[in-house]
């Protein structure tokens, strides 16, 4: 059963299945912005009691029209995936009425793992129906390390940077963004830094506590600098 940990100023952080979560929604996202672990390898870590997981077609034919039902007619869906199974998430996309755009690529090659040359990791990005952002100024491929501190409470976390990156290009402020598999809510920081709406599910509850730590954190210093130029 899902449970809703945090709510401030019209966003929301829910602990829990997102398939709870998204038929309480109030209103409808224009932004999706997704790092899915739900079977989106066949090495993913595993999960207990996600009967898909580890399973990429399974999982893409049960994710994919959830996050897809979360949007609003003009919006942009964007998930991280492999690129092992880019090609499943890729045809599920289409099934579900995207308009698939190129893929992103985010290279994730750092020192923190003592990698050398390119990791590179895909960004899928579909259009429903027509947003009014673009992928015209976004950039093909970024090099970005991943976050430190917040590996040993997320299997795969995105840097902040590249996530501030994300939000900023597609959405707008004052736009509702929806994250149904948040993790340490890296993305959820980028989207209420920036003014926007956000709601996010963490399915492993100790997880979603320590992300919602975090949004309380990047709230308070949100507010203290706007009370500070505001003086």
């Amino acid at each position: 059963m899902a449970e809703k940990l945090w709510e401030h100023g019209g966003s929301q952080f829910w602990s829990g299945d997102a398939r709870d979560v998204v038929p309480q929604m109030s209103g409808k996202a224009a932004l999706g912005l997704f790092d899915p672990p739900y079977g989106i390898d066949w090495h993913a870590a595993g999960h207990d009691g996600i009967e898909f997981d580890k399973n990429p077609w399974l999982a893409a034919r049960t994710f994919v029209p959830l996050m897809t039902s979360a949007l609003a007619d003009d919006a942009v869906f964007a998930a991280f995936s492999s690129q092992r199974v880019e090609s499943i998430w890729t045809r599920q996309m289409g099934r579900c009425g995207l308009a698939v755009q190129p893929t992103l690529v985010w290279d994730k090659g750092s020192a923190w793992h003592r990698q050398r040359g390119s990791t590179p990791e895909v960004l899928l990005v579909g259009f429903k129906g027509h947003p009014a952002v673009t992928l015209e100024d976004l950039v093909l491929q970024c090099a970005v390390p991943r976050d430190k501190e917040t590996k040993e409470n997320s299997p795969t976390p995105k840097p902040d940077r590249l996530c501030d990156l994300l939000i900023r290009k597609l959405s707008k402020p004052g736009d509702f963004v929806v994250d149904l598999c948040a993790g340490a809510g890296p993305i959820g920081r980028a989207a209420l830094s920036r003014d926007r709406r956000y709601l996010g599910v963490e399915y492993e509850d100790p997880r979603a506590k320590y992300a919602v730590e975090r949004l309380k954190l990047t709230v308070a210093r949100r507010d203290a600098y706007r009370s500070d130029t505001n003086a």
